[in-house]
């Protein structure tokens, strides 16, 4: 059977799906799901992490609702927004999960460019990384809520991108702060 005539529905039903998975690396991305696209410059924040956890352990169900959801995937009146997401070809599912990947690839690349810093001793030495990158997320939107004098949901609610500036914005800030202080 040809991979563009395989719903979603029959490939995840399959006993086997070797004969199909060899083309997951290599189908080229495509922003496009059940006629619909997604912009991913109006993600919020909680949204991309979200996608960044659902990515990290893929299940069916979380790509599922996560798709329908950035997708705006709709039913009709005969057909739920499952159904219409499970009736899709599994060759689009591929195109559109190869998009997603390479996004979250490219601004976790991103982040760790713009945000990263030399850690403090003390900190290597207390394991804080291990420690607080369970609570990343959280902690952003705490710190962020504070200097904004927000609630954290609300942070979560903004645009990833305006997240991101600030952040970095934060970052850069606190670095030349940092440099300068040590010149005497």
């Amino acid at each position: 059977m040809n991979i563009e005539d395989i719903t979603i529905r029959e490939y995840f039903t399959m006993r086997d799906t070797s004969e199909y998975d060899v083309f997951l690396d290599v189908i080229n991305p495509k922003n496009k799901l059940c006629g619909n696209e997604c912009n991913l410059n109006n993600i919020t924040f909680d949204e991309y992490h979200v996608m960044r956890g659902v990515f990290n352990q893929p299940v069916i169900e979380d790509i599922q609702e996560l798709l329908i959801h950035i997708y705006n995937i709709k039913g009709g009146f005969m057909c739920t927004d499952v159904n219409k997401f499970l009736s899709e070809s599994i060759f689009n599912f591929f195109r559109v999960f190869n998009y997603l990947k390479e996004y979250i690839v490219k601004r976790n690349e991103l982040e760790a460019n713009a945000l990263s810093s030399t850690p403090d001793y003390r900190m290597i030495a207390v394991n804080a990384n291990e420690r607080l990158s369970p609570y990343s997320s959280q902690l952003t939107k705490n710190r962020l809520a504070e200097q904004f004098g927000q609630d954290p949901s609300t942070i979560g609610g903004w645009k990833y991108s305006k997240v991101f500036n600030i952040l970095a914005a934060n970052h850069a800030l606190s670095t030349v702060q940092a440099e300068a202080s040590k010149i005497k």
